[in-house]
C-alpha cells in the first residue's frame, strides 16, 4: 500500500500546481484551492510519499529482525542474500531507466518544477556508478533509488542494530521515543551529517519493534478489549505520517516542517503495530488485493518513476491528468512483468547462495548472538 502511495505521489507531482508545493519558495499558500486541500489537509495522506518511505525504512527494520530472533546472525550467508536480493533488480531498474532517457530526452522547459530538479538529464559513467552503488548516494536516473542508498547501508549495519537493540531491550517505549527524536533533531544538521540522522534511527524503530514484540503484544491485546479503540489509534498513525504538510499553514518556516520528522516516523510505526495487532486491518491487508500489490511492491517501486517521467515530457504540462492515469495504468501492468523477469529470479538465486553459505559457516567468528531461543 505504501508502494501505492509513492506511485500516486509521483503522477501528482507531474501537476504543475502540486510541484510547485514542493519546491515554491512560499511554504504557506497556493493560489489553488484544490492544490491547498489536496497538500496542506490529511488529503495529502493520498499522496503523501516521505511519509511512505518512511513507512518502508521502519518495515525494513522489523523485517530483517524477525529471522534472527532466536538464532544466531550469520554474515556470509546473510550478506550473500541480501546483496543480490537488493542489487540484482536495481542494476535492472536502472538499465530501464537509462533506456527511457535515451528513448525521451530530460531536457527543455517542461513548466514543471518536479521534472526539472534532482534528476540526471543525460546517461553518463558519473550517474550509471552512482545507480549502479547507490552507497554514495544515486546518480538521478530513478529518484526513488534514494531510498535504497540507506536500505543498503542499514542492511550492511544490521549486526550493531541487533547488538543495541538486545542490549537495551525492556525499555521500548524509551527507545523508540529516543528514535523519533533523533530523526526530528536532524533537521538542524545539514549535508551527509543531517541525512544519517534523519534516516538510519527509522530503521531501528523496526528492530525495537521486533525485539520487544512482546511488550507490544501485551499493548495491542489491551488495545483489543476496548472495543472502537483500534480505528482511532490507526486514524491517528495516519495522521501522524502527513503531520509535516499540516504544520506549514500554522507556522511557517523548513525548521518547523522538519521537526515533524519524528512524529511521521512515530506514525509509520503505529501504522506497522496495528498492522500486525488489529485483526480488521490484518484482514484487509491479507486480502488478495493487497497480497498482489505486497508482492510486486519492490518492482513497482523500482520502475515507476521513470515510466512517470518519460510521459511528463511527452505529453507535457497541458496533459498532465492523463499522463499521471497512463503512468499508473502502465506502472501497475509492468511491475509484475519485472517481477517475474527480474525480482523473483533475483530471489531464488539469493536464497540458492545463502543456503550454499550457510551450509559451510561454521559457528563463533561469523556470528552476533541476538538472544535467547524463544518458543
Amino acid at each position: 500500500m505504501a508502494a501505492l502511495v509513492v506511485l500516486i505521489h509521483h503522477a501528482a507531482l507531474l501537476s504543475p500546481v502540486l510541484a510547485a508545493t514542493y519546491f515554491s519558495s512560499s511554504t504557506t499558500t497556493s493560489d489553488n484551492a484544490l492544490a491547498w486541500w489536496l497538500t496542506y489537509t490529511p488529503l495529502h495522506l493520498l499522496w503523501e510519499g516521505d511519509g511512505a518511505v518512511y513507512i518502508f525504512f521502519v518495515l525494513s527494520g522489523a523485517v530483517l529482525t524477525l529471522p534472527f530472533i532466536g538464532r544466531p546472525f550469520r554474515a556470509k550467508s546473510f550478506y550473500g542474500q541480501r546483496i543480490l536480493r537488493l542489487y540484482l533488480p536495481i542494476w535492472a531498474a536502472v538499465l530501464l531507466a537509462a533506456v527511457t532517457v535515451y528513448l525521451v530526452p530530460r531536457v527543455g522547459g517542461t513548466g514543471n518544477d518536479w521534472l526539472n530538479n534532482w534528476r540526471a538529464e543525460h546517461v553518463t559513467a558519473a550517474v550509471l556508478v552512482g545507480d549502479l552503488t547507490l552507497v554514495r548516494g544515486p546518480g538521478g536516473l530513478a529518484t526513488p533509488l534514494w531510498s535504497l542508498q540507506w536500505e543498503i547501508l542499514f542492511s550492511l549495519a544490521l549486526p550493531v542494530y541487533l547488538w543495541l537493540a538486545f542490549k537495551t531491550r525492556g525499555y521500548v517505549a524509551c527507545g523508540i521515543a529516543g528514535l523519533v527524536l533523533l530523526s526530528s533533531a536532524s533537521t538542524y544538521l545539514d549535508g551527509t551529517a543531517q541525512s544519517i540522522l534523519k534516516y538510519m534511527p527509522m530503521f531501528m524503530v523496526g528492530v525495537v519493534m521486533i525485539v520487544e514484540r512482546r511488550a507490544l503484544e501485551r499493548w495491542g491485546e489491551k488495545i483489543t478489549s476496548r472495543r472502537g479503540l483500534w480505528p482511532i489509534i490507526f486514524t491517528a498513525g495516519c495522521l501522524l505520517v502527513g503531520a509535516g504538510w499540516y504544520v506549514i499553514p500554522l507556522t511557517p518556516g523548513q525548521i518547523v516542517h522538519g521537526l515533524t520528522v519524528g512524529p511521521m516516523v512515530l506514525g509509520a510505526a503505529i501504522i506497522i503495530f496495528a498492522a500486525i495487532y488489529w485483526r480488521g486491518l490484518r484482514a484487509a491487508l491479507e486480502a488478495a488485493p493487497a497480497q498482489w500489490l505486497g508482492k510486486i511492491s519492490f518492482s513497482l517501486y523500482l520502475i515507476h518513476e521513470p515510466i512517470i517521467v518519460s510521459l511528463g515530457y511527452v505529453m507535457g504540462s497541458a496533459f498532465a491528468p492523463l499522463a499521471a492515469i497512463l503512468g499508473i495504468v502502465i506502472s501497475l501492468l509492468l511491475a509484475p512483468a519485472f517481477f517475474r523477469l527480474i525480482e523473483l529470479p533475483s530471489h531464488r538465486l539469493s536464497k540458492f547462495v545463502g543456503s550454499k553459505f550457510q551450509s559451510k559457516i561454521s559457528s563463533a567468528p561469523h556470528m552476533v548472538k541476538t538472544g535467547r531461543k524463544s518458543g
